[in-house]
């Protein structure tokens, strides 16, 4: 009987491929990379888009003050003349007919003494009269009432 020894070789590592898994010839560790690249250029982006909008913002603001007030310039003395005659003439005393009574008060006093005879006056309808006047009125709306049957009952003897 012959011996026959087979060896069994242990098989090699070189026939594999490497253990980083590789995808259409790009790995996982570039993807990654990309990705955080594409990331950081957004938020850059959109800081720089931002602050462009700030400074524009500004800008044309500040612009818009300076047109406003290179015309208020021209019309200011004009409007400031109006206004003070309109407030002396809204805050001052005036005669306006010593005959007649007829006297200028400040505007806010005025609106004062308005509410006040509004007041008065809500005051007055309030208040239930005097019980005197009562018995007259009860009085006097039965006499009328006694003389619109006498004079019905004339009217329709006739």
């Amino acid at each position: 009987m012959t011996e026959t020894t087979e060896t069994l070789k242990p098989t090699t590592q070189e026939s594999q491929p490497p253990t980083e898994l590789v995808v259409n010839g790009v790995d996982d560790g570039q993807e990654e990379k990309d990705a955080r690249v594409i990331l950081v250029s957004f938020v850059i982006g959109a800081i720089a888009i931002t602050g462009l909008l700030f400074f524009l913002t500004d800008y044309f603001t500040i612009r818009k003050e300076e047109q406003a007030q290179a015309a208020n310039a021209v019309v200011a003395p004009t409007y400031r003349d109006i206004r003070a005659r309109e407030e002396e003439r809204l805050n001052s005393y005036k005669i306006i007919n010593e005959k007649e009574g007829v006297y200028q008060i400040p505007i806010g006093e005025a609106m004062k003494l308005l509410v006040n005879e509004a007041y008065e006056r809500k005051l007055k309808a309030a208040e239930p009269p005097p019980p005197e006047a009562n018995a007259k009125n009860a009085r006097a709306t039965k006499d009328q009432k006694d003389q619109k049957k006498v004079a019905k009952g004339k009217g329709k003897e006739k």
